[in-house]
């Protein structure tokens, strides 16, 4: 049997573990069908069949219907209906997002968390992030220290100021005397 490893044997992961093992049991549904359809495709190819099929028009010509279904003709209706839960598996995988799940009470113990820590270390230890990114892309000689700058703010998702100060506390930059005029 061809299980997924989408669906994932881990016992933490980004989706829920409910949503990975529904698409697993519908993964291995609709395979346990193929076989006793006899219809030598694997799930994959079932499911993209499934798929092209559902975007042939109401009344389709024979050139369509070859397109959809290829050679083999269509579907069972038992694959079709297994392949539709797949689908669907599949679409409630992709359009899941962790915060959208969240208890009140949860969302609130992580906002007293982060609370907890202190602002300004927060910040240094970002600095100090930003001070080592910037070392090892070699910013202290580089020529063009505007597109490193640039770079920075956009892998670590702050200002031109986080960045500018993170390499003077890196030691990054050279030291500018007052003039004397």
């Amino acid at each position: 049997m061809q299980i997924s490893k989408l669906a994932g044997k881990h016992k933490f992961g980004r989706h829920p573990l409910a949503l990975r093992r529904e698409l697993e049991e519908c993964i291995t549904e609709l395979e346990i069908a193929l076989r006793i359809a006899a219809l030598p495709m694997t799930w994959p190819e079932a499911l993209r069949q499934y798929r092209t099929s559902r975007r042939i028009s109401v009344r389709p010509t024979a050139a369509l219907v070859a397109a959809a279904y290829g050679i083999r003709g269509p579907l069972p209706q038992s694959v079709i209906t297994l392949a539709r839960d797949l689908d669907k598996a599949f679409q409630r995988i992709h359009t899941y997002e962790a915060k959208d799940n969240l208890t009140q009470g949860v969302a609130i113990e992580f906002q007293r968390a982060n609370a907890r820590r202190p602002r300004e270390k927060r910040r240094e230890e970002k600095l100090r992030e930003i001070g080592l990114w910037l070392r090892a892309r070699g910013y202290a000689e580089a020529d063009d220290k505007s597109s490193i700058v640039d770079d920075a703010m956009r892998v670590f998702d702050c200002g031109e100021t986080d960045v500018r100060d993170a390499a003077r506390r890196a030691g990054l930059t050279r030291r500018y005397r007052k003039s004397t005029n």
